[in-house]
């Protein structure tokens, strides 16, 4: 009997490590990440900038347009820590959404940049520095 519960919990132990390799997506069931995702920008020492709604539909229309995507975004921050690593924070309605434009972006050939996925929410930066905040 020891034994069998030993295996059972080797077993579960096992596929929970397997599903926390989420390659860049820290998905938690489409819940809205994206203020927490800024909080930690901000306390790390980012300077972020909250663009308005003809940024938001501009940045929809063109950027993700460019990849064939019709999404509405809810929130764009743009920012800096020390003036140098870039960082953008893409809120949009819902998981499935984020879904389809951290596939856009892991899919675009732009060597050096980092993209990761919580919930409603797309990071995007040049720094491993910044993609580890959210490890």
């Amino acid at each position: 009997m020891k034994r069998l519960l030993i295996g059972f919990t080797l077993l579960f132990a096992i596929f929970g490590l397997a599903a926390c390799d989420d390659g860049g997506r820290g998905l938690d069931g489409g819940q809205d990440t994206t203020a927490d995702i800024v909080t930690i920008l901000e306390n790390a020492g980012y300077e972020l900038t909250e663009h308005d709604a003809d940024a938001r539909t501009y940045f929809s229309e063109n950027t993700l347009g460019d990849f064939g995507l019709d999404l509405t975004v809810t929130a764009l921050y743009i920012g800096y820590q020390d003036g140098d690593n870039w960082v953008q924070v893409i809120g949009l309605d819902d998981a499935e959404d984020a879904s389809s434009v951290y596939d856009a972006f892991t899919g675009e050939d732009d060597e050096g940049q980092l993209v990761y996925q919580d919930g409603n929410t797309v990071v995007l930066t040049y720094t491993q520095a910044t993609r580890d905040l959210f490890e």
